[in-house]
């Protein structure tokens, strides 16, 4: 997107999450337990970039979606970081890239790859 968006193009509902990692020491293997934390929800404009084939030893594997967020930049979004997923219409992505954009930084464009899907 060259351009940055009206506020009637951020549309789409997404929660930021952090993912918190526990020892399970019940476990008989010692699993750890992954759950995820909701930090905040906000409006975010979706922009769909490229979709990869991933190569792997044995040929051809799955492809990865890469997608921009685009939210409005506040007090929530300063401890956003690329450790972060971000949850939309039942799908997770993870967050690779960040970058402050428009006059004072008024948008926070976030490059995320398609993590899982089905989350309820």
């Amino acid at each position: 997107m060259a351009n940055l968006p009206f506020t009637g193009d951020l549309k789409h509902r997404v929660t930021i999450q952090r993912r918190l990692e526990e020892s399970n020491l019940k476990s008989a293997m010692g699993a750890n337990t992954i759950t995820y934390e909701d930090l905040f929800t906000t409006w975010a404009y979706k922009e769909d970039v490229a979709f990869e084939d991933v190569y792997n030893d044995r040929g051809k594997g799955n492809g990865v979606s890469t997608d921009v967020f685009i939210i409005r930049n506040s007090s929530k979004t300063k401890n956003i970081d690329n450790e972060m997923y971000i949850l939309h219409k039942g799908k997770r992505y993870r967050m690779r890239g960040l970058k402050d954009l428009g006059d004072k930084d008024r948008f926070l464009s976030i490059s995320c790859e398609f993590f899982e899907r089905n989350i309820t």
